[in-house]
């Protein structure tokens, strides 16, 4: 989504940031934001802090043995699974309109069973049940979790 003279509007900051979020879960490796300053100042003052998160992320994925293990989708909620420094990461991005709450099945896509998840990044929100790792996200909400 963008915003020039052939668009209906410029993307809400939020709108942005899931984008951004969700480019990374789904494995793009390219992230072109603008080819103009936005005209919304809120905007243009959201990149500072979608940057500092994907600096955040690119030193967990770019590390020398960051592996991705899974990617997948429940409802609007895509994720990807990753090892890196022998830790696994959950990445979570709610790229619909409405709160949302689903189950992934870590177990299954790790191998190893989950008790906790950290935050490390975002405003998602996870808990651990019986294995399962629940997410409870609001619209266009993003994380990123330590499994332990």
């Amino acid at each position: 989504m963008y915003g020039y003279d052939d668009a209906i509007r410029e993307p809400t900051p939020e709108e942005a940031r899931a984008h951004t979020w969700l480019t990374i879960v789904t494995g793009g490796r390219l992230i072109y934001w603008f080819i103009y300053k936005p005209m919304s100042k809120g905007l243009w003052e959201s990149m500072l802090k979608i940057a500092s998160e994907v600096r955040r992320l690119q030193s967990l994925l770019t590390a020398n043995d960051a592996t991705e293990l899974a990617v997948g989708r429940e409802g609007n909620v895509h994720y990807a699974v990753w090892r890196t420094e022998g830790k696994d990461v959950l990445l979570l991005v709610n790229a619909g309109y409405t709160p949302t709450g689903v189950p992934i099945f870590v177990r299954w896509l790790t191998g190893r069973e989950v008790k906790t998840a950290k935050q490390l990044i975002g405003d998602a929100s996870v808990s651990v049940r019986n294995g399962l790792v629940w997410a409870q996200m609001h619209p266009l909400a993003a994380g990123a979790f330590l499994l332990e």
